[in-house]
């Protein structure tokens, strides 16, 4: 059964040009690691966030592919040299969950 890996993110607003600008090669750069179907990232557009200002969510294909992800050098170097510099000094700046996933299409 797919994995849903769910991301909510804080980042600081006078990061979000610099966030933004990056999300397409974050994106790319996690849709070639082993074992991920989908990626998607983007900017909260709504009021009901709770402060949560981004969201990533990554698809696997089994609960071992998600937690080679978590330790994988490049998911790693995303986390650690991208996203947290961003979000320094920023309170419960993420909130993630993984599940497994019924996926349902109209085909």
């Amino acid at each position: 059964m797919p994995i849903v890996h769910l991301v909510l993110f804080k980042f600081r607003h006078e990061c979000f040009e610099r966030i933004n600008s990056q999300t397409g090669a974050v994106v790319a750069r996690i849709r070639r690691l082993p074992g991920v179907l989908t990626v998607s990232m983007g900017e909260n557009y709504t009021t009901r966030s709770l402060g949560y200002t981004h969201a990533l969510t990554v698809t696997f294909v089994s609960k071992e592919a998600e937690a080679a992800y978590q330790v994988h050098a490049e998911h790693v170097d995303i986390r650690d040299n991208i996203f947290r510099p961003l979000q320094q000094d920023v309170p419960d700046r993420v909130l993630a969950m993984d599940y497994e996933a019924e996926i349902l299409s109209n085909e």
